[in-house]
């Protein structure tokens, strides 16, 4: 009986011995095959991939086979207009997942960069051109899902808007209706963590978004807002905010708020202060209350009633402003304001205010006086 177990024991080894050059020829031939398959459709699937994000690919050169994909070094991503907006990746790892793409009947790629590097402006994005939709027939035209998988954190910067941070999670483009899903984690470094949800599909009518967070400190933060620089002293950010906007409905569900709020804009002489600035959907509409908003030795409190019930909408705001001790305050104002939607986003008409001043010497009251 040893015997015989010896012997099985040596046909296996042997028949190891056989099949492992076997095997690493395949490997070899195999990734020689890939290899020049890369090199001779680079250029086309560059192109397919610009057409789609109305970017610069460049997706870097080939590194070897891995288990069930290859590797790439070197990608990257950029704007036409300003090439340091960029994503880049020292390597990405572009696989195929076998199961998922049998079960669904279409290519299931995985995509994974590592060292992953994203600089980019606030319109890295929004694209100049509509998106150019394939002339061939959807029975002979390639059905694929892009899953993108940010496994490990990387750095995002918000070039000209102060934001930095570190992101991971996953997104997914579907080629069969031009879907884009993402989820994505930030974490910024010990002040909290932001959990952003967005679903769209290019040229259509469609947005999910979603935004949550228990708690992100604001304190010593700096942000730019169009031109100008604001400066967060201290302050809180809450959110559980959803919105949903479709051809034939908007709505939005949730709440985000702004707590302790210190800040400090460029152009301003002092700090504005605001205990609670509360965002919540109720009847469809997103209700904005600002409560003890001070400047210096004014205060005031906004009231915004943004409706989603239309494509085109007016947001009510009422509001009053008046010295901190002052019983009744000097300035009671009231007013609209027309916005809507279409592919460029959210734009906004010519604002119509009225005033009623209770007070008829208002020489102190100097809103936006700036720091000599």
């Amino acid at each position: 009986m040893k015997k015989i177990r010896s012997l099985n024991l040596n046909t296996k080894i042997l028949l190891v011995g056989m099949l492992f050059p076997l095997g690493f020829l395949g490997t070899f031939l195999l990734n020689n095959f890939l290899k020049e398959t890369y090199s001779s459709r680079k250029s086309e699937l560059e192109e397919s991939i610009e057409n789609l994000l109305d970017k610069n690919v460049d997706l870097g050169d080939y590194v070897g086979i891995r288990f069930l994909g290859f590797s790439l070094g070197n990608s990257k991503i950029n704007d036409k207009k300003d090439i340091d907006s960029e994503i880049k990746a020292k390597n990405v790892y572009v696989g195929i997942m076998p199961l998922r793409s049998f079960l669904k009947q279409k290519w299931i790629v995985k995509i994974i960069p590592e060292q992953a590097a994203i600089n980019i402006d606030r319109d890295f994005f929004k694209r100049d051109k509509p998106y150019e939709k394939d002339r061939t027939t959807d029975k002979s035209k390639l059905k694929y899902d892009l899953n993108f998988n940010f496994n490990k954190y990387s750095i995002l910067n918000l070039k000209k808007s102060g934001l930095e941070t570190k992101v991971k999670g996953d997104v997914i483009y579907k080629s069969s209706n031009r879907e884009i899903i993402a989820n994505i984690k930030s974490n910024f470094d010990g002040k909290g963590l932001l959990e952003f949800k967005f679903n769209t599909k290019l040229n259509k009518d469609f947005l999910k978004l979603e935004l949550f967070s228990r708690g992100l400190d604001l304190e010593s933060s700096e942000y730019r807002i169009g031109n100008k620089k604001i400066s967060f002293k201290k302050g809180k950010f809450k959110s559980n905010f959803k919105f949903n906007k479709s051809s034939k409905r908007t709505f939005c569900e949730g709440r985000f708020s702004f707590t302790n709020l210190k800040i400090k804009p460029e152009d301003f002489a002092e700090n504005i202060n605001s205990d609670s600035t509360r965002f919540f959907c109720k009847d469809n509409n997103l209700i904005v209350n600002s409560e003890k908003l001070n400047y210096g030795t004014l205060t005031s409190n906004f009231n915004l009633n943004v409706p989603f019930n239309k494509s085109s909408n007016n947001i009510d705001l009422i509001g009053s402003i008046g010295y901190i001790n002052s019983l009744n305050p000097d300035i009671k104002l009231s007013g609209n304001m027309p916005y809507w939607f279409d592919r460029r986003g959210i734009n906004f008409g010519d604002i119509d205010t009225s005033f009623k001043i209770n007070r008829t010497q208002l020489s102190n009251l100097n809103i936006f006086r700036k720091n000599d």
